[in-house]
């Protein structure tokens, strides 16, 4: 927590030394659809996907908290917060998706183009099924 006036607070902010990124690389383990084939014999699972990404199983039900796969948190693709690492499964790797959640509108919360891929994915629980 910054204590002290607003302007100090900007000039740490703006100038301050803090780390603020990691180090080194962070350790991703990379995941593909058939890690999902099973559900996890505690009946919960979640796995991590940045920022406050998160794909939690819970009883057979899958929900996908704050979706964001873009490269960038920011209306820009040119500057703006930059993943420390890809995603560790595309979108077009995802289980079906019962439930997303988006807790707020900001751009770390809510990626636009993630959430536009997410929904135009085809769900393989229907897959052969006319609703029509």
């Amino acid at each position: 927590m910054i204590t002290g006036s607003y302007r100090e607070m900007l000039r740490r902010q703006f100038f301050g030394r803090e780390q603020r990124e990691p180090t080194g690389p962070v350790p991703v383990i990379k995941r593909v659809a058939r890690d999902y084939a099973n559900a996890p014999g505690s009946g919960l699972r979640a796995t991590w996907i940045g920022w406050s990404s998160v794909l939690v199983e819970i009883d057979g039900r899958i929900i996908l908290t704050d979706p964001v796969w873009s490269e960038r948190c920011s209306p820009s693709t040119l500057v703006g917060p930059k993943r420390f690492h890809a995603p560790p499964i595309a979108i077009d790797e995802l289980p079906a998706v019962d439930l997303v959640v988006i807790s707020h509108d900001h751009f770390d919360h809510l990626d636009i183009v993630g959430l536009e891929a997410l929904v135009d994915r085809p769900d393989p629980r229907h897959a052969g099924r006319c609703d029509g």
